[in-house]
């Protein structure tokens, strides 16, 4: 797969087999220098180097990950994305889990045409308002 992403509903694709052959620095490229990954828990970490640390802390563990774009909407230079995946990890005790989301990304394009993350909600869609 090539790794320029052209189009915002591509995204999630190139970030699932970014992740599935371990591949930090494809996975890093798809981020702006200083986006915003927000963790399950609503916390935010910000700038490459803390999107890699946040990375390193599971994805050896992934044994597969599929996801697509649900809905794109797309303004001059910014795009919202709403999307599916599913991810299976490999537990320390040897079992598989298998999990799934809905993601909500904002992205904007390059000077060059292609997309990269501002923010990257990988919970976005599945957190409850209160």
């Amino acid at each position: 797969m090539d790794s320029r992403v052209n189009h915002p509903a591509e995204m999630i694709e190139h970030v699932c087999d970014a992740i599935v052959r371990n591949d930090y620095d494809t996975l890093l490229s798809y981020y702006e220098p200083t986006a915003v990954l927000v963790r399950p828990d609503g916390s935010e970490v910000v700038g490459l180097d803390a999107i890699r640390a946040e990375y390193s802390t599971y994805v050896e563990k992934v044994t597969s990950m599929s996801g697509k774009a649900v809905w794109t909407h797309v303004s001059n230079d910014l795009a919202v994305v709403r999307g599916k995946f599913t991810i299976t990890f490999l537990r320390s005790n040897g079992e598989s889990l298998e999990m799934s989301g809905s993601p909500i990304e904002l992205l904007r394009k390059q000077a060059d045409g292609s997309w990269k993350y501002i923010i990257d909600n990988g919970s976005g869609a599945d957190v409850e308002s209160s």
